[in-house]
């Protein structure tokens, strides 16, 4: 369903040169992708709708597996138009199970998980890789029987790291599945509270940003309030307009 709202409900961005600006493609600083319908002209005044559409859900699953954050409001914009264009599943669990059949899709996910957030945040060896997945998916080291599984499946080349991470969050059992949850309710409210003003969305930019948004995530768990915890997220975002002035 393409429910276009404006503001006060959601945004409405007339943006000349902004948007490249706001724009982190896939993570960090990342340019979009070559020949992306990102590119604008200096003389370019660009009207875009960020709503919520089908993939919301699903693509800030992908931004909390790949990158431990909500995503930025272009960035939901642009991967949302490519899997609309893609007739990509709307449900994660299906567009993961597109990955080895559909190029496109493929791409989407090493775009993801090749980009300097993803890679800076996830270096090392595989066992290095896993755990730093279980940390910021669930606050907590892998036991060794999820350690030894999902580094042995990527290294016998059942999976990629590209299709891993987002595997591991849709594999969560118990607390776990809890806590992704949660992470999931809290990007989702992040991204509300923060598109209710042009100056907030304009405020999230830039590494600092990115390592603010990532802060924040790392305190959601299984018992996380998530009405309380709407004093965290607001000052989050408020942490990102000082930075902004600043």
């Amino acid at each position: 369903m393409n429910d276009h709202r404006f503001l006060p409900a959601r945004v409405l961005l007339v943006l000349p040169l902004v948007f490249s600006t706001l724009l982190a493609g896939c993570g960090a600083n990342d340019p979009p992708p070559a020949g992306g319908a990102m590119a604008r002209s200096a003389a370019e005044v660009t009207m875009v709708v960020v709503d919520e559409e089908e993939y919301a859900a699903t693509l800030q699953q992908m931004y909390i597996a790949y990158f431990g954050r909500p995503a930025e409001p272009a960035g939901l914009e642009y991967w949302n138009r490519q899997l609309r264009q893609m007739l990509a599943p709307s449900s994660p669990d299906a567009l993961a199970a597109r990955y080895r059949s559909d190029a496109r899709v493929r791409a989407v996910f090493d775009a993801f998980a090749g980009s300097q957030e993803s890679q800076q945040l996830y270096p090392g060896t595989t066992a290095q890789f896993v755990d730093g997945v279980y940390r910021n998916l669930f606050n907590r080291a892998p036991d060794l029987a999820g350690l030894a599984y999902w580094t042995n499946a990527i290294d016998a080349g059942i999976l990629t790291r590209s299709e891993a991470a987002l595997a591991i969050m849709l594999g969560a059992q118990n607390d776990d599945a809890l806590c992704v949850r949660n992470k999931l309710a809290v990007a989702t409210t992040f991204y509300r509270i923060l598109t209710e003003r042009v100056q907030t969305i304009l405020a999230y930019t830039g590494n600092n940003s990115n390592a603010i948004a990532r802060q924040m995530m790392s305190l959601v768990d299984a018992k996380t309030d998530l009405v309380a915890f709407e004093a965290t997220i607001r000052k989050a975002i408020e942490q990102m307009e000082l930075n902004m002035r600043g």
